[in-house]
């Protein structure tokens, strides 16, 4: 055992801290829903272990896997360089969803990536309108979608009193 320590061995078990992986950083942090992303994850111990069978002239590295909340991420690509390239596919909703990854029988999670709405769209009218008024309405929208967006509004009226409704937005799929 002394001989192993003064070696630089570990005999303990232990991983030493470059190879315990962690994740710190996933890029972009926010993703718009229904749009394929490109990601990039920054973290350590983003190495890969090689099992190396010499009889058979043979070498295997650890598999890689990726997971954002319920999806399983298809062919995440360790760089040389340590990061994690993989593509968000546009099927997640929009909401905040854990990042973890698995490099053989190492894990780390602790990352999280918000999936926002492409439109979001904001009715804004006095707080003290009544139904039958006829007053100032405006109708916000905001856009993250990658290509034009048009916007057909029906009507928007008042019911109950206070409470400011838009019908009939129409949205070009």
């Amino acid at each position: 055992m002394i001989a192993g320590v003064a070696l630089g061995g570990c005999v303990c078990g232990h991983l030493r801290s470059k190879d315990q992986l962690s994740l710190d950083k996933v890029e972009p942090s926010v993703a718009i829903a229904g749009v394929c992303t490109p990601l990039l994850l920054r973290g350590n111990g983003f190495r890969p272990g090689v099992v190396t069978d010499v009889d058979d002239k043979d070498a295997t590295s650890e598999p890689l896997s990726l997971r954002i909340g319920p999806v399983e991420i298809a062919n995440p690509v360790l760089r040389a360089d340590g990061a994690i390239e993989a593509t968000l596919p546009d099927t997640l909703a929009p909401g905040v969803y854990e990042v973890s990854i698995s490099l053989g029988r190492r894990y780390a999670g602790g990352a999280a990536l918000q999936v926002v709405a492409p439109i979001e769209v904001t009715l804004q009218a006095p707080a003290d309108l009544a139904s039958g008024e006829e007053r100032t309405f405006s109708l916000v929208v905001a856009s993250r979608a990658p290509s034009d967006v048009m916007l057909a509004v029906d009507r928007i009226g008042v019911w109950p009193d206070g409470s400011a409704i838009a019908s009939g937005i129409v949205l070009p799929v």
